[in-house]
């Protein structure tokens, strides 16, 4: 059975870490440097991915085998999410 991604930090460590995600995500991060305007560091700082992200992060955790929870995006229900129902 697939891993349920609930938190931020998980979909990090299934991505294979915050330069990973960084790059899967196009996100410029000064070398030697986790944080940026809009890195991934920020995302797990604040538990929350952007909008503009999270179809990506969607399709990319289900393509390496992952379940998503709705937790992931803030919310307990998928309902509760703009557009889904």
């Amino acid at each position: 059975m697939a891993k349920t991604i609930k938190t931020v930090g998980e979909a990090i460590k299934a991505y294979g870490g915050v330069r990973a995600m960084n790059e899967a995500f196009g996100l410029n991060v000064p070398e030697g440097s986790v944080f940026g305007r809009h890195s991934v560091a920020e995302w797990r700082q604040h538990g929350e991915i952007p909008r503009g992200a999270q179809l990506g992060m969607c399709l990319g955790l289900e393509a390496r085998g992952y379940r998503i929870s709705p937790k992931l995006f803030g919310v307990k229900r998928w309902a509760e999410i703009p557009g889904v129902v």
